[in-house]
């Protein structure tokens, strides 16, 4: 598996009921958890597994989001 900048990689540290914590561990000293559904992780993997994670930006969802913001404010705005 080839690593790219916008990977990252974490521990499944444990889970907590219906969540899974992740943490994160960028500095030897420093790290940072991540709590998320427990859903999202992979059937197989279990507490102390690695995970990798990769990251991608939607342009369009983003154009979406900023297009309802825009026409709600506008609704607001002339009393709609």
């Amino acid at each position: 598996m080839s690593k790219k900048n916008t990977d990252l990689n974490c521990v499944l540290d444990r889970f907590e009921n219906s969540k899974a914590v992740l943490r994160f561990n960028f500095l030897p000293d420093s790290y940072q958890e991540l709590i998320i559904a427990k859903r999202y992780i992979p059937r197989d993997v279990k507490e102390g597994d690695v995970i990798y994670l990769e990251m991608f930006s939607d342009k369009s969802l983003d154009e979406r989001r900023k297009n309802l913001a825009r026409h709600i404010l506008e609704e607001i705005l002339n009393g709609n």
